[in-house]
């Protein structure tokens, strides 16, 4: 993620970042709650699965080293 912007950037990327993360945890949280109370658990957990199984592509292409993809480089 660093590797995207110049260091004079970091701080406004970490921050970024953590904004991300936290409202991410705090949406899910709701959006699963809601979910799990309608459907119960077990389909709140499948949908969930189902979630990360659909990001998991876009995060294997992005890795560092992936093919047509040297460490440090920028992607668009």
């Amino acid at each position: 993620m660093y590797s995207r912007f110049p260091a004079s950037g970091y701080g406004t990327v970490s921050a970024l970042r953590n904004i991300a993360y936290d409202a991410g945890m705090g949406v899910g949280a709701v959006c699963f709650g809601l979910l799990a109370q309608q459907a119960g658990y077990s389909r709140g957990f499948v949908c969930a699965a189902a979630l990360v199984l659909l990001a998991f592509p876009s995060a294997w292409r992005d890795r560092p080293g992936a093919r047509g993809r040297e460490a440090g480089e920028a992607t668009a």
